[in-house]
């Protein structure tokens, strides 16, 4: 996208063709693997769960408290797949039919829509430290560890609290200046982000459109939050330097009342 931007803009070929080159690297070697092994097997081999099933499982409450949320990965997918037999057609159907029930269910009732969706998109883009604790050696699920920090870090005890503390405070950092620095540019200064911002910021709003509909969990977005740290450096850097222009300004100010006297 960026490149085909950047393309329209400089009318460069030599960006429509890099472009290109990289759909091309993206297909082309998928088909090839997904050949080699029908030639070996001799036969063709299946396309996998339909989309549409991961679509109907990020739509979907789950009341399992603390392990799952609303519109995370529950197994339904495989669930389905396996109770049909593996038919791709079939588990297809079955799941558009419950992605058109839960439209119907949100349409109905807006505030109920609002509450769901408000659930899934706190519990995957507002934990800290992104599953990264949850997903290791916890203490609860029978893990154990001869490290006492280890063990508190792991058991949600004190180290986990101040861990998630400070992960909070670099989170709300991150996000805070990437839209400061997008507001200002975009709509005060009237400037054009370049090539490099627009990626940054395209890859997240890509993946949080993206994970608004789809099965989700807060370990698959951590990475979507990293692409946003240059752009909240851009913003952090036009902070400091408003600050310092402001100081320098002011020490004019001083130096030029106090020559006056």
């Amino acid at each position: 996208i960026i490149l085909f931007l950047h393309f329209l803009k400089t009318q460069k070929w030599q960006c429509f063709l890099l472009m290109m080159g990289i759909v091309i690297c993206m297909i082309v070697p998928n088909r090839m693997v997904i050949s080699y092994y029908e030639r070996v097997a001799e036969a063709d081999l299946s396309h996998g769960m339909p989309s549409v099933l991961y679509v109907a499982m990020g739509l979907q409450e789950n009341e399992e408290g603390v392990w799952r949320a609303n519109g995370w990965y529950n197994g339904y997918s495989a669930d389905v797949y396996d109770e049909l037999n593996y038919d791709e057609k079939e588990s297809g159907r079955v799941g558009l039919l419950s992605i058109q029930k839960r439209m119907k269910e949100f349409l109905e009732n807006p505030a109920y829509a609002a509450d769901f969706f408000g659930e899934k998109l706190i519990t995957t883009w507002c934990e800290p430290t992104y599953q990264s604790i949850w997903s290791g050696p916890m203490i609860v699920m029978g893990s154990t560890t001869d490290v006492p920090i280890i063990a508190e870090l792991y058991s949600g005890g004190p180290v986990f609290d101040h861990l998630a503390s400070a992960m909070n405070v670099l989170v709300v950092y991150i996000f805070g200046f990437a839209v400061f620095f997008v507001i200002l540019k975009t709509f005060i200064r009237k400037e054009y982000l370049n090539e490099p911002e627009l990626f940054s910021i395209l890859c997240f709003i890509g993946g949080f459109i993206f994970h608004l509909f789809w099965e989700t969990k807060s370990r698959y977005v951590y990475f979507y939050v990293f692409m946003l740290i240059p752009v909240a450096g851009c913003g952090i850097c036009f902070v400091f330097g408003l600050i310092d222009k402001m100081l320098r300004n002011r020490k004019k100010i001083c130096m030029g009342v106090r020559g006056k006297r």
